[in-house]
């Protein structure tokens, strides 16, 4: 199965979803991270929780380790993988938008679109779940969710600028230019502003040759107009610093209001009676979601667990989000794109 991340950590998750597996005899279907591991799909946080749904929450086993949810998902939201009883593709998106913290649910919306799950089952189930557990927050992060993030730290350099009040920024922006048609990761082309995500990996095999490129393709783009920013994963984990870059490039009517920098770095939890109220204030932001849980395995930084119906086990995690562009498929890759 494709695993995204580090391959320690996920191969962990995976052996410990394979070794329950064995030992269960109830019936048993696993879900929210648990079966996104399964599908392949990329984690914000690899945490130690293992979900499954039973007939019944009830077990005499309680290890802190399992989750188990109640009811029972209906026939057509289980598929088996590798001989492994799993949710579906939407279902597991849908499960873990309602339960995780909103950076990690949207993390697993932007991958499972990617995949080319269909936004109208999404929509449907968001539908249909009205008024339950975590609908408020899942449909917040679906509305923003967007098949063209390429990796989790696309994901949350965008839901950074989203949650911050920025004007939601185009995904795999087309540019022109007099060397060919480059990609940059995230834009506004009303405004001719880019954002280009660099990671580690692409300059890692040939450094000299790759910055010179890189210059070269930077260079072709400004010169049609465009303002180009370019961030990082350290950007990404200050967000009051990286809010403000993108603020300044951008027109002062689309700009958010200032907050004070303790509310974008609090790590005090959200009051019980706010838990489920989608994804937050404009000057409400918090980077609970872009710090690591010391007491988990991540695969890029921060998540959680949780789900509807009854369960037992773990403990739930609290937290709200957002999410996309309806129908669009962003285009694969190539040599000549800016990232």
């Amino acid at each position: 199965m494709p695993t995204d991340g580090p391959s320690s950590a996920r191969s962990d998750a995976l052996a410990r979803v394979v070794g329950l597996h064995a030992r269960l005899t109830a019936p048993t279907c696993f879900s929210h991270t648990s079966a996104a591991v399964l599908h392949g799909l990329p984690l914000w946080e690899v945490g130690i929780v293992i979900h499954v749904y039973q007939p019944s929450s009830a077990s005499g086993d309680c290890s802190p380790q399992i989750a188990r949810h109640a009811p029972y998902p209906p026939p057509q939201d289980v598929i088996v993988l590798d001989g492994i009883r799993a949710t579906t593709l939407g279902r597991t998106a849908w499960d873990c938008a309602t339960s995780l913290p909103p950076l990690g649910g949207l993390v697993i919306l932007d991958a499972a679109l990617r995949a080319g799950l269909d936004r109208a089952e999404l929509d449907a189930r968001a539908a249909a779940a009205a008024g339950r557990r975590g609908s408020v927050r899942g449909l917040a992060v679906l509305q923003i969710a967007d098949d063209g993030a390429e990796s989790p730290w696309e994901t949350a350099c965008r839901f950074v600028l989203v949650r911050a009040g920025l004007p939601v920024p185009q995904t795999q922006v087309p540019v022109q230019t007099r060397l060919g048609t480059f990609w940059a990761t995230l834009g506004w082309p009303e405004w001719k502003v880019l954002l280009e995500y660099d990671g580690r990996t692409k300059y890692a095999d040939r450094p000299t040759e790759e910055l010179v490129r890189e210059k070269r393709r930077h260079d072709a783009v400004v010169d049609e107009g465009y303002r180009l920013l370019r961030v990082t994963h350290e950007d990404v984990r200050h967000p009051t610093t990286l809010v403000s870059r993108v603020a300044a490039a951008l027109p002062t009517s689309v700009r958010p209001p200032s907050a004070p920098a303790e509310s974008w770095d609090s790590r005090r939890p959200s009051p019980p009676d706010r838990r489920d109220r989608g994804f937050g204030t404009r000057s409400g932001m918090r980077t609970d979601d872009l710090v690591p849980n010391p007491r988990s395995r991540c695969a890029t930084p921060a998540g959680g667990a949780g789900g509807e119906g009854e369960v037992s086990g773990a403990r739930r995690s609290p937290s709200s989000a957002p999410c996309s562009r309806p129908g669009r498929r962003s285009p694969a890759r190539d040599p000549t794109r800016t990232a």
